[in-house]
């Protein structure tokens, strides 16, 4: 793979994609409630749709349905 194939890999295709931020937060506190890991919503500049992921970063990836 070249390095953008395998950035596109780690950073998307690999990964569950949920159409709306709303369902993707959804599954992101059922699995604070079941697993007690607690995971934040973002929106993915590649495909458009939502991802999880253990790392805060900022605003953008605040869990929060006002953004």
């Amino acid at each position: 793979m070249t390095w953008t194939a395998q950035t596109m890999w780690r950073t998307c295709l690999h990964k569950k994609a949920y159409r709306t931020k709303d369902y993707a937060l959804g599954i992101a506190k059922k699995i604070e409630e079941e697993k007690g890991l607690k995971l934040f919503v973002y929106k993915c500049p590649l495909c458009n749709r939502y991802h999880l992921t253990k790392k805060e970063r900022g605003r953008e990836y605040d869990n929060k349905k006002d953004i």
